[in-house]
C-alpha cells in the first residue's frame, strides 16, 4: 500500500511530464505550420522529440493511475476516467505521428528528385495533405491540459498529515 506522500510525489511528476509534453507537442505544431516541400524534413527531430515524451507520460500517467485506482478509486473516480481517456487518446495519437513522419520525409524525397530532375517531376504532395495527422494531436494538447488542471486539483485535495507531535 502506498502512502499519501508517493502518490503526491507522482501526481507532481506527471505535471511536469504533462507540460513538457504540452511544450514538445507546441514546438510540433509550429513547425508544421511553418514549413514547406523544401524543408518539411525539419518536422522530423520534433516529432522524435514529442514520441519520446509521449512514451514518458505514457509511463508517470500509467503510474499514477494504477496508484489511484487501486486504492483511492471511490476517491478519485472521475480523475481516474480521465487518465485512462488519456491513455487511450496517446496510443491512438502516435501511430498519426509516426505516419506524419513518414508522409514528411516522402514529400521531402520527391521534393530533392523534382530538383534533381530540374522540375520535370510533377507531384501533388504537399504539406496541406498532412492536416489530418495534426487535429489529434492538437486534440490530444487540449485533453492534457484539462488533465494536468485536473492532477493539480486533485493533488490539492490529498493532505500529509504531520504526525510529529
Amino acid at each position: 500500500m502506498s502512502n499519501v506522500r508517493t502518490v503526491k510525489s507522482q501526481m507532481n511528476a506527471l505535471n511536469s511530464t504533462i507540460q513538457a509534453t504540452n511544450n514538445s507537442i507546441n514546438n510540433v505544431l509550429s513547425t508544421v505550420d511553418s514549413v514547406n516541400d523544401s524543408n518539411c524534413n525539419s518536422v522530423i527531430p520534433p516529432c522524435e522529440k514529442l514520441l519520446n515524451d509521449l512514451g514518458n507520460l505514457q509511463s508517470i500517467l500509467s503510474r499514477v493511475y494504477s496508484l489511484t485506482s487501486a486504492e483511492l478509486h471511490i476517491f478519485f473516480e472521475e480523475y481516474n476516467r480521465e487518465m485512462n481517456e488519456n491513455i487511450l487518446l496517446i496510443n491512438q495519437v502516435i501511430p498519426n505521428i509516426v505516419e506524419l513522419m513518414a508522409g514528411v520525409l516522402i514529400l521531402h524525397g520527391l521534393y530533392l528528385m523534382s530538383m534533381a530532375m530540374e522540375g520535370f517531376l510533377k507531384y501533388d504532395l504537399s504539406m496541406s495533405e498532412f492536416e489530418g495527422f495534426v487535429f489529434p494531436i492538437r486534440d490530444l494538447s487540449l485533453k492534457l491540459q484539462l488533465l494536468n488542471q485536473s492532477t493539480m486539483m486533485n493533488n490539492s485535495k490529498l493532505i500529509i498529515k504531520n504526525n510529529r507531535g
